[in-house]
């Protein structure tokens, strides 16, 4: 991706992110469940992303990213809540 030092609004070709998750679960939380989304600023809301794959052998999600943007793994939890996954990088 060459870019000239200029942003980059949609890069060519598109990006796939594949994401790693931990398998330990909140209790009631199914693994299938789990989505990525991207906070949609302008809406002022986390807007589903569509995943490519996902394996739960890894725990693990792929998408494709046509841009940059913040970025969650949400899924449901008890009472109709949304539960937030945060994204850490442990090494």
């Amino acid at each position: 991706m060459d870019c000239h030092g200029d942003p980059v609004v949609m890069p060519t070709p598109l990006l796939a992110l594949t994401l790693h998750y931990d398998d330990l679960l909140p209790t009631g939380m199914e693994e299938e469940s789990i989505q990525l989304y991207r906070w949609d600023a302008p809406w002022v809301r986390w807007m589903t992303m569509t995943t490519l794959d996902r394996d739960t052998t890894p725990h693990t999600l792929t998408i494709r990213l046509d841009h940059l943007s913040d970025f969650a793994l949400l899924g449901p939890g008890g009472g109709g809540n949304t539960i937030y996954l945060p994204l850490v990088l442990r090494q």
